[in-house]
């Protein structure tokens, strides 16, 4: 027994999206039967993507996305309408179909736009209520992403190549998900253990183009342990491998799509990285910066761009330690941490070292209505991995820069390390 229609809204604030709001409806006995017609909107990079760009990227609070020419600049959005029809041949398995089109976006990687649909059946265990999920996907949209991403790939360095590769095509994907949770409490647990993993498969066999075919893993375990009264040792590891298919076309063996590849650092990651800067990385340096400099050499910081181009596997560990505070007790908790992980490429002509990071750090927690307030200072003693240096010619063409002594491409390293990071959000990284 339940109110038979619901409503819902949200709107918020995030570094990484600037202003952004939500809305959704539930009408529930739809068509009888108990199905459930759920439709759901969401928007965000309000005040800098297209249409709504206010010019908020040149104010404080939205400064961090000035330079996110491509995830920030366009209006994300998310569309969804779907029906759940409960006992579907069995009291513990329910089916939903769904319809749904979007724009979404990761920070200065790459920018989707997809319609399409899915069915998705789901069973729960009938005594803890574990739910196993396969699911069918299709949907028709396009990526796109830096220039620095597709000539590092391709060899695709000018706009009329680039532009090939971010037509529309089909996308269809089989997948798996399944979880195990067992906390005393969902927001702040202290006790249990939680499981998860997810598997995804894309083909031409199953209705995907060429540039659309992977397979993907993602596992993760989190374990909670009370040590003493209000101490929690809060522990996770995080692992996924993503498997690409040949382009005979373009010579490449194992392409992986740019929205499918890993990435990692970030607030509920690895703290002491920026956003997707753990992991592999190319630069791109102005032609006229580099002419001015007299010289790689002489590149000054400022001068040359760092952008992630991800891999096909991801290795991450947190430990944390989570003690009252002084004072305050009930309100406030201190934690201190170490996040461990990498971003690397396997194989496929672009392999990377794996290069494990490990940055320490200490947190402050203030309890709230919505969840802990998260304040993380994390300390990265590295360097951004070296990676090929690129120079941006006026007509937006890339042209890679090679070392005169060997005539292979210049391998470019940031002389400067990270130092301090400070992650500012809401809710428990895990």
């Amino acid at each position: 027994e339940s109110l038979r229609y619901r409503a819902r809204a949200s709107a918020g604030y995030a570094t990484q999206d600037c202003f952004r709001t939500s809305a959704g409806i539930a009408r529930r006995n739809f068509l009888g039967s108990g199905r459930i017609l759920d439709v759901s909107g969401r928007l965000s990079k309000i005040g800098v993507g297209a249409p709504t760009d206010f010019g908020l990227e040149n104010r404080f609070l939205c400064s961090a996305l000035k330079d996110d020419s491509i995830g920030s600049s366009k209006l994300n959005y998310n569309l969804t309408a779907s029906v759940r029809r409960p006992a579907f041949l069995s009291p513990q398995a329910s089916i939903t179909v769904s319809a749904f089109s979007e724009r979404r976006s990761e920070f200065r990687i790459y920018l989707r736009e997809d319609i399409g649909s899915s069915i998705a059946l789901t069973r729960e265990s009938s005594i803890w209520r574990d739910p196993i999920t396969l699911s069918y996907t299709f949907s028709y949209g396009r990526t796109q992403a830096t220039p620095a991403v597709f000539c590092s790939f391709f060899n695709a360095c000018t706009a009329e190549t680039r532009s090939l590769q971010e037509q529309r095509r089909p996308l269809a994907m089989l997948g798996l998900r399944a979880a195990r949770v067992r906390v005393n409490n969902p927001v702040e647990p202290g006790r249990g253990s939680v499981y998860s993993g997810e598997a995804a498969w894309s083909s031409t066999v199953i209705g995907s183009s060429e540039f659309q075919q992977f397979t993907r893993f993602v596992a993760e375990g989190r374990w909670y342990t009370t040590l003493m009264r209000d101490v929690v040792l809060a522990t996770r590891v995080r692992s996924g491998v993503v498997i690409g298919g040949a382009l005979s076309n373009f010579d490449v063996p194992s392409f992986i799509p740019v929205e499918q590849r890993f990435y990692g650092g970030g607030p509920n990651d690895v703290r002491g990285y920026s956003f997707n800067q753990l992991g592999p990385v190319v630069y791109v340096a102005d032609s006229a910066d580099l002419a001015e400099s007299g010289g790689v050499d002489s590149l000054s910081t400022n001068d040359v761009q760092a952008y992630a181009t991800g891999g096909n596997t991801l290795a991450v560990g947190n430990v944390e330690l989570r003690v009252p505070s002084p004072f305050l007790r009930s309100a406030l908790r201190i934690a201190l941490f170490v996040d461990v992980g990498s971003v690397w490429q396997r194989s496929g002509g672009q392999s990377t070292t794996v290069g494990f990071r490990a940055t320490p750090g200490v947190g402050v927690r203030l309890q709230t209505p919505v969840g802990p307030f998260r304040l993380d200072v994390a300390y990265n003693p590295y360097r951004l991995q070296p990676g090929t240096l690129y120079q941006n010619q006026p007509n937006g063409d890339l042209i890679e820069v090679t070392d005169p002594s060997t005539g292979q491409p210049f391998q470019y390293q940031r002389p400067d390390r990270e130092g301090f990071k400070f992650n500012l959000t809401v809710g428990q990284p895990f």
